[in-house]
C-alpha cells in the first residue's frame, strides 16, 4: 500500500478525519514494535507499549510540530512508554562492575565469521538481552533503525555527545557479553 505523507494524514486527523490515524499506524507500528520488544522484551508488553504510544500520539496529535519528523516524535514517544514499562516492573538496579579490557580472541573471531545468519542473529539478540534497557534502545535505534546520533539524541532527550559515549559504552559491554556467550559455546562443542 501506498501512503501519503505524514502531515497529510496529521492534518486529516485534524480535521475531523479519526480514520487518517489508522494509515499512521499502520505505516510505522513494526519498527516502532520492534524497539519496544528490543527495550521490554516481552511481546505482549511491547504491543501494549505500541499501543499506548499511538493513544499518547492521538491524544496529544495537536500538540506535534510540523516542521519535525512524524516518526521521530513517535520513536520518542515509544521509547519513554517502554523504559517507563521496564521501570515499573524491574527496578533500577546500579552497575557497580566494571567490564573488563575487551580480550580479542582468535578463536572467538573465527567462530563469529563462520556463524550463519540466523546463529548471529540468535546471539547478538542474547548479548543485546544482557545491556540495560536505555543502552539497548540506543543501540537499535543506531544500528537496526539507522536512527542518527541528532534524531536519538531528540528521542532519548540526551545530548548528541552522551549518544555517543553511551553508544561506545554499550557497543564494549555488547562485544563482550557476545564474546563470553561464544565462548561457552566452543566450550560445549568441544
Amino acid at each position: 500500500m501506498k501512503y501519503e505523507n505524514d502531515i497529510y494524514y496529521i492534518n486529516q486527523v485534524l480535521q475531523g478525519n479519526t480514520f487518517a490515524f489508522t494509515h499512521l499506524i499502520n505505516k510505522h507500528k513494526n519498527p516502532l514494535f520492534n524497539l519496544a520488544i528490543k527495550i521490554i522484551k516481552n511481546r505482549e508488553s511491547a504491543e501494549e507499549c505500541v499501543q499506548d504510544a499511538f493513544l499518547k500520539a492521538y491524544n496529544s496529535i495537536a500538540d506535534f510540530r510540523s516542521n519535525a519528523k512524524f516518526s521521530t516524535w513517535m520513536y520518542k514517544i515509544v521509547y519513554n512508554t517502554a523504559i517507563s514499562a521496564t521501570r515499573k516492573y524491574n527496578p533500577i538496579k546500579e552497575d557497580i562492575t566494571e567490564f573488563e579490557e575487551i580480550i580479542e580472541d582468535e578463536s572467538i573471531l573465527n567462530a563469529i565469521d563462520n556463524l550463519h545468519n540466523e546463529e548471529k542473529k540468535k546471539y547478538i539478540d542474547l548479548a543485546l538481552d544482557s545491556l540495560e534497557e536505555s543502552d539497548r534502545a540506543i543501540i537499535v535505534l543506531y544500528y537496526f533503525e539507522e536512527k542518527s546520533l541528532e534524531e536519538i539524541a531528540e528521542i532519548t532527550n540526551l545530548h548528541t555527545s552522551n549518544i555517543k559515549t553511551k553508544l561506545f559504552r554499550s557497543r564494549k559491554k555488547l562485544f563482550a557479553e557476545f564474546n563470553n556467550i561464544l565462548k561457552n559455546e566452543l566450550i560445549d562443542w568441544v
